[in-house]
């Protein structure tokens, strides 16, 4: 499967249209809070997504950003939290996105060299993910090996990577 969706600039709130094979199955785009409201006092560390998908509306808000210790995202479908995303603890740490979805399948994320990532289903590596391009026709490409379970909607999927990319 090869997921592809626009990189924007820093600090857009432009929507993505996420391509499946070739084919648009959703779109997302970046909010931001208030700087009261936000985890972080930095702009650049408040990740909250809205994913549109085919069937699903998908959120990622951030609910806890830290440098020294895991940041964490709460994960809605349709309104009701479905998991918790968390970052890896501690400056020294590679940079890594962990999630637990329905009936105990752990997605990863973990950065790899030279703008890649590796994408791991509970523990197997099954794709990696990539950032293209640099200022002309710059996209993240996710592409994954094998087949992935049906309650990891594509869409879901391309918005844990959005907010991998965004978190680094």
């Amino acid at each position: 499967m090869h997921i592809t969706f626009d990189r924007p600039l820093f600090g857009t709130g432009k929507t993505l249209a996420i391509h499946v094979n070739d084919e648009k199955r959703g779109s997302m785009k970046r909010w931001f809070r208030s700087h009261k409201q936000r985890a972080s006092t930095d702009l650049r560390h408040d990740v909250n997504i809205d994913i549109t998908a085919e069937k699903n509306q998908f959120s990622i808000t951030q609910v806890k950003a830290a440098l020294q210790e895991a940041s964490e995202w709460a994960v809605e479908r349709n309104g009701v939290q479905m998991t918790k995303m968390t970052s890896a603890k501690g400056l020294n740490a590679k940079h890594r996105i962990d999630a637990n979805l329905e009936n105990q399948t752990d997605v990863c994320i973990e950065a790899g060299l030279q703008r890649k990532a590796d994408l791991y289903l509970n523990g197997q590596k099954i794709g990696t993910t990539e950032a293209k391009g640099f200022l002309l026709n710059s996209r993240y490409v996710i592409e994954v090996e094998s087949d992935i379970p049906e309650e990891i909607d594509p869409a879901l999927l391309a918005g844990m990577t959005y907010a991998f990319w965004c978190s680094f």
